[in-house]
């Protein structure tokens, strides 16, 4: 799966700052706004915006909190319908668990990441109950509206010394691509299981640092991303 370089100094001196900027700014939103997950209005904005390099690029600041939105509200719908009958609900999230690894073992487009977090988050908020689910769903659409707005206005504070925006390129994982995404569908959907019936929702990171372990092909780009980040 593709995964951003790190940000270099010469192309973007102040990005440490842009950062920690957001930081500050969402954590001083949250007695205005009253988030519905005070936490996620902190966390999301500042990942969202950790993924950026170089020049600003609107594609990211808007279309990314816009596709979160999106996937969030569709999951929370899916999951809500589905929600009194268990098995149709297991049987929707490990094909969109498979939709997920698919892509990104076929594309290399982080965008199955998304798609994964989403359907684990949500469906495993559904299965505690659909008060705990509108709940995730409000926070996130919060975090996101929040972000929509202040990365482009940090970027115009701080702006970067590039000019120009990251180009990315997609590598696609080293086939047979259906069946790897299956194996890891079925890995991560045992998980969600383990986590729909055993464990209460403080465990809840469970799964998610599963995901981000999945979804790397292979041991060595596993531990070489680690390394490119530590």
């Amino acid at each position: 799966m593709y995964v951003v370089p790190r940000p270099e100094v010469n192309d973007d001196p102040l990005h440490a700052v842009r950062l920690a900027s957001m930081a500050v700014a969402t954590f001083a939103l949250i007695p205005f706004v009253q988030p519905a997950i005070p936490p996620l209005l902190v966390a999301l904005p500042v990942g969202l915006m950790a993924g950026m390099r170089k020049a600003f690029d609107p594609k990211k600041a808007f279309g990314g909190p816009i596709a979160f939105i999106v996937m969030v509200w569709l999951m929370a719908s899916i999951v809500s319908f589905a929600r009194p009958m268990p098995v149709v609900l297991v049987t929707i999230m490990g094909l969109f668990y498979f939709l997920g690894f698919y892509l990104i073992q076929k594309t290399g487009n982080p965008m199955g990441m998304l798609l994964l977090i989403v359907t684990v988050l949500m469906s495993v908020m559904g299965m505690s109950s659909t008060a705990a689910l509108e709940v995730m769903r409000d926070g996130f659409t919060e975090a996101c509206i929040v972000a929509a707005i202040l990365i482009p206005l940090l970027y115009a504070i701080f702006p970067p010394a590039a000019k120009e925006n990251l180009v990315e390129i997609y590598t696609p994982a080293p086939g047979p691509h259906a069946a790897s995404a299956l194996i890891r569908a079925g890995v991560l959907l045992v998980m969600s299981f383990w986590l729909y019936t055993v464990i209460d929702l403080s465990n809840l990171m469970l799964a998610v640092a599963a995901t981000f372990v999945l979804v790397f092909p292979t041991r060595e780009t596993l531990f070489a991303e680690a390394k490119e980040r530590t």
